[in-house]
């Protein structure tokens, strides 16, 4: 893989999984819940080669989850979404 990820993990089922925890420099200054080009990019690459992914956007982090639990939750949810066995 020629990208850098966040984490990179197996799933139970033997799935490749990338894990990418999205801060705000991968959306738009004056459009803070667009992506920018290069991370649209990062994320049609990482499918494409067969990654199940997972995004995690900062604003959810900041202001969904408030407590550890919460974002334990959060990320659990995530990973549901993605259909993957943990």
């Amino acid at each position: 893989m020629l990208l850098r990820v966040d984490v990179r993990a197996t799933a139970a089922d033997g799935a490749a999984v990338v894990i990418e925890a999205d801060g705000p420099s991968h959306c738009f200054v004056n459009l803070p819940t667009e992506l920018t080009g290069r991370t649209l990019l990062r994320n049609t690459l990482l499918q494409a080669s067969g990654y199940k992914l997972v995004v995690m956007p900062w604003q959810d982090w900041q202001h969904k989850a408030a407590s550890p639990s919460d974002k334990l939750e959060l990320l659990r949810n995530k990973l549901d979404e993605a259909v993957v066995v943990v």
